[in-house]
């Protein structure tokens, strides 16, 4: 199962969380249902691998597997995603 949300008021910025199955994984990207994820799109960004502990971009990348099920949350700002965090879940 895949869960979209975003919310939208005048006092916060536009977030967002995308959570579902890892379809693709190449270089620095993944895909979620059809939607790419760079995993350096900005900087910023902190990864979790699936014990719960912060990693490098990098071992992030290397423990995920196709059919992970991933997390990656952030807001849209000026029209853009910025990614805030990337989570294995299992």
């Amino acid at each position: 199962a895949v869960t979209i949300f975003k919310s939208m008021s005048d006092s916060q910025d536009d977030r967002f969380l995308l959570q579902g199955p890892v379809a693709e994984i190449g270089g620095e990207q993944f895909t979620i249902v059809a939607t790419a994820i760079d995993t350096g799109a900005n900087e910023g960004i902190t990864f979790y691998g699936a014990d719960g502990a912060a990693v490098t971009a990098n071992a992030f990348l290397s423990a995920l597997n196709p059919d992970a099920l991933t997390r990656v949350t952030g807001r849209w700002e000026s029209g853009q995603l910025i990614y805030e965090e990337m989570t294995i879940i299992r």
